[in-house]
């Protein structure tokens, strides 16, 4: 059962929004609109320009700057855990602690709300899926997720302190939700 609700970032943007993101002055971005370097259109009866985010997406990749303005806001997070009840309440807590999380009990579930939500992290539980590398390289292959973090939920076997193959961060079970949110804490700085 899907938990949570995640919005999607805004799908058309302001010269301002756009200064934001970038790190530039407006009026560095209104030059670029009015070049044709950024694709977008103008308000009728106004000089206000606007910008669909796909194009902003474009232009930023065609000039190597990095996308991680774009994630302004609280983190959006992905759980995917096999139990219900327990995916509820880290949630729940996550939500609490400024996150916005939401849970899925199936990696199609997962599959999903992750184009939908277009999350920062993953936090993938072992007991979700079978072989978690082998989901680690589909979720690598979708450009969407492609810069999500993945964090691995793993029962206690003794390795070594290093998160497994394909993952950004591990954190062994049992955990605290303290540990949880410690641990995509250091994934986001």
């Amino acid at each position: 059962m899907v938990q949570g609700n995640l919005q999607s970032p805004p799908r058309v943007l302001t010269t301002g929004q756009i200064a934001r993101i970038c790190n530039v002055a407006p009026r560095t971005v209104s030059k670029w609109f009015d070049l044709g370097q950024l694709r977008g259109y103008r308000i009728p009866g106004s000089r206000d320009r606007r910008v669909p985010l796909d194009q902003l997406i474009r232009f930023m990749k065609a000039h190597d700057m990095p996308l991680n303005g774009l994630d302004a806001g609280p983190r959006r997070v992905l759980l995917v855990h096999p139990d219900l009840e327990i995916g509820q309440t880290i949630v729940q807590r996550l939500n609490q602690m400024g996150y916005q999380a939401q849970s899925a009990q199936t990696m199609f579930e997962a599959g999903v709300l992750a184009e939908r939500s277009r999350p920062h992290a993953i936090v993938l539980d072992d007991g979700a899926a079978g072989d978690v590398s082998d989901i680690t390289v589909i979720l690598r292959r979708e450009s969407h997720l492609s810069d999500a973090k993945l964090l691995r939920l793993e029962e206690p076997n003794g390795d070594s302190a290093l998160p497994p193959r394909g993952f950004d961060a591990k954190v062994t079970k049992p955990f605290n939700i303290t540990q949880l949110a410690g641990s995509l804490n250091e994934l986001f700085q």
